[in-house]
Parts: C-alpha cells; sequence; structure tokens
C-alpha cells in the first residue's frame, strides 16, 4: 500500500511501497530488527527480516520535500562481513519546466529530464566505484504487484481530487536490477542493485495567469546485496526479497497519515481561501533533519559528479580504477549509522564499530571492542585480553 499526498500543489506523501497490516511471522530461517522513529515517541517503524545469526543495524532519515516521509537505511551482514544486504539512503530526484522548483524542491537532486530506473543503476555504480556487469531481468511477478499496487492508490486517490477539483497527477513505477563487481583486496566480490523508481508529474498554474507548468519527481529506493563471487549465488537464494527486507508497521504508517491529513486539510482551506500558490512542505526539524541533509548531500554530490563526467567516460574510469578507489554505497550506509568498518589485520574479520573513536582494539577471545581517540592508548597490559588494532577501511571492507 502507498499512500499518495494531493501532488505537486501539496506535499507530497508516498508510503513505502510494501506495509505490513501488522508484524509478520518471521519467515523460516531468518530474524527481525526493529527500526524505531524517534520523532512519534520511538514507535516501531520498520520491521527488518534478515537470516538468523547475521548483525543487523538500522535508522530512520528524514525525508525531503518531495517526500517527506522518512526512509530506513540498514544493513545486515553475516558473521565475516563479507556477504551484506544493505538499504541504501533513498535519493529524490526533481525535473520540469516550474520556475519554483530550485524552491519547493530545493532539497532534492534536480536533473535535467526523464531518467530511467536502469539508468539511474549505472549512474549509482559509477557513484559506487564499482564495475558494472549486466542489466538483469526484474522477475515479473514483482513488476505485476509493482504495477497493480500504483494502479490501486490511483484509484483509491480519484475521487479526493475530483472532490478538491483538482487534476489527479501521474503516477508510475518502475523496477530495475543490475550486477556489479569489485575488489576487495584478494576477494572479486560480486553484487546486485535491485532499484525501485517512484515517479509522480502533475501540473500546475503558479497564478492564474501564468503558463501551465509541469513537474515530476521520482524517490528511487535501492536494495543492495554483495558477496564473494564463490557465495554470490548462495546469497541470492538466500536473500530472497520475499523473506528478506523491511516492511513499514500500520501503527506508523497511521501516525503519519493522520499527521498528514491533518497538513492537507490545512492547505486546501489556504488554496480555496488563496488560490493555487506555493504552499510550504512540511519542515523537519531537530538532529535526525540534520544528519538526514548531511547524508543526501553527500549522495547527490557524488551522484550530480557521475552526471556531469558522461557515463561511458565515467565507468570506463570506474573499472580501471575499482581495485584503487573502493568508496560503495556502504560509506553511505556507514554514515549513516554513524558507523566505521574496521578489519582484523590478523584474520581480515570485518566488523562495523562507532564512528565517534579514531582507534578501535578487539579482543581476539571475547569480541570485545575498546575505541580511544589516542594513538598511544593500548589496552594491552592494562586490560584483560589479547588486543588488536584494527584497519579503518571503507564501508565495504576494502582498503582506504
Amino acid at each position: 500500500m502507498k499512500i499518495a499526498g494531493l501532488a505537486v500543489i501539496l506535499p507530497t506523501l508516498i508510503l513505502p511501497s510494501f506495509v505490513s497490516a501488522q508484524e509478520m511471522e518471521i519467515p523460516a530461517g531468518m530474524q527481525k530488527g526493529l527500526i524505531k522513529d524517534p520523532v512519534f515517541n520511538n514507535i516501531d517503524a520498520y520491521e527488518v527480516f534478515y537470516p538468523v545469526g547475521w548483525h543487523f543495524q538500522g535508522t530512520l532519515l528524514q525525508g525531503t520535500k518531495c517526500k517527506p516521509v522518512p526512509f530506513p537505511v540498514f544493513r545486515a551482514a553475516s558473521r565475516d562481513g563479507l556477504t551484506v544486504m544493505e538499504r541504501l539512503p533513498q535519493v529524490d530526484l526533481v525535473y520540469g519546466n516550474n520556475p519554483d522548483i530550485d524552491n519547493a524542491q530545493s532539497d532534492c537532486l534536480k536533473i535535467s529530464g526523464p531518467m530511467s530506473a536502469q539508468d539511474y543503476l549505472k549512474h549509482l555504480a559509477q557513484t559506487m566505484h564499482v564495475e558494472y556487469v549486466a542489466d538483469e531481468p526484474v522477475p515479473q511477478e514483482l513488476v505485476d504487484q509493482a504495477n497493480k499496487l500504483n494502479a490501486d492508490v490511483q484509484q483509491s486517490f480519484a475521487a479526493k481530487y475530483r472532490a478538491a477539483g483538482m487534476q489527479q497527477p501521474t503516477e508510475t513505477v518502475q523496477l530495475a536490477r543490475a550486477t556489479i563487481r569489485y575488489k576487495n583486496g584478494s576477494f572479486t566480490i560480486d553484487g546486485l542493485l535491485a532499484g525501485t523508481m517512484d515517479c509522480v508529474t502533475g501540473q500546475r498554474h503558479t497564478n492564474p495567469r501564468s503558463p501551465l507548468y509541469t513537474t515530476t519527481t521520482c524517490t528511487v529506493n535501492v536494495r543492495y546485496e554483495h558477496a564473494p563471487e564463490d557465495k554470490y549465488k548462495e546469497m541470492i537464494n538466500l536473500l530472497d526479497p520475499k523473506t528478506t527486507g523491511a516492511l513499514a508497521l500500520s501503527p506508523w504508517m497511521k501516525a503519519w497519515v493522520d499527521n498528514n491529513d491533518r497538513q492537507t486539510a490545512a492547505n486546501i482551506q489556504q488554496i480555496q481561501r488563496q488560490g493555487a500558490q506555493n504552499i510550504a512542505n512540511i519542515e523537519a526539524q531537530g538532529e535526525q533533519f540534520r544528519q538526514s541533509q548531511a547524508v543526501r548531500q553527500r549522495e547527490h554530490d557524488e551522484f550530480d559528479a557521475t552526471l556531469q563526467r558522461g557515463t561511458d567516460m565515467s565507468m570506463h574510469r570506474a573499472q580501471v580504477s575499482s581495485n584503487a578507489r573502493q568508496t560503495a554505497g556502504s560509506d553511505m550506509v556507514n554514515y549513516a549509522l554513524d558507523q566505521q568498518t574496521v578489519r582484523d589485520p590478523n584474520t581480515g574479520q570485518l566488523s562495523k564499530v562507532s564512528s565517534s573513536q579514531s582507534y578501535t582494539w578487539i579482543d581476539s577471545s571475547s569480541g570485545k571492542v575498546y575505541q580511544t581517540n589516542y594513538s598511544s592508548d593500548n589496552p594491552n597490559g592494562s586490560m584483560p585480553g589479547a588486543w588488536t588494532l584494527q584497519t579503518v577501511t571503507h564501508g565495504n571492507g576494502t582498503a582506504q
């Protein structure tokens, strides 16, 4: 289920594509992690299913003016840290001839025109500095499910638009997949990018005498799975999207819908009083918003740079240099979760630890972690255990 607000004139509110009316039964072989929303008294917002024995971290980031609903970012990793399922930070794109775009959608990534979901994955691979191996077909049942969901939403809101005397915006959905590859030390890592792009196109006048302007906003969510090449097929079977991933929970969804309904009612009254004018989007507040903006800015800067360089040249450069510079989408997930990735120089074991300290020591016997900002602060001899100083890496474990 998705809930679309009165898009373009009013704030667009599209809730996650897949929600659960109640907490689902945990699939066989999986366990469940919860992501809470601090804005609504730490209510459970998402449940995330991932394999038993794996490590999980997740958080919510505030949405943009294109789509104000918070979205989940998470990572679930195998015990050795080499097989990973991640939900990358959401990206909102906007284009059109509306002169208000720079103001009304100021925190969205402005592009020159339409972009397919498959092309987005190609640019994303450039941003991640990985080799784009091939387009992958999307299972037809997932395409059919997404199209039906979109059609149901359009139909469910048609009456509301008619009652408000407004033209209903057009909403489309695209699914795309791609395989990627990169080197992590001696390992060749194969990965799967699975993207969903929801686009809403609406038309409006900025005033009764102005031309009819068109604005399109697209929300892109990407799931990223990667593993050593000899474990790739095993990973694909294990991380079946039918049994793994995030689901939005209905009490949280209702809290956001109710809040949006109140906002929508106020906006309709304002439109009726003043005509079709600029309507302020919901203003996010607090630390969650500032953190989201920081993540978004880094992601936008990287993505925009790939657009400027040109697809063919950038992809070639990324493939040539992939062994030397692997920043990957995992860095963005680390940043969102306030984490860093460290490697044990003796065993190669990867660990996710807090990014608040510069030096990380891990006890080989207990697995306990000791962090410090002082290079001379060695716990060996002062604390029980055999401590090894960890090496800081990129999010996917490759050397910095």
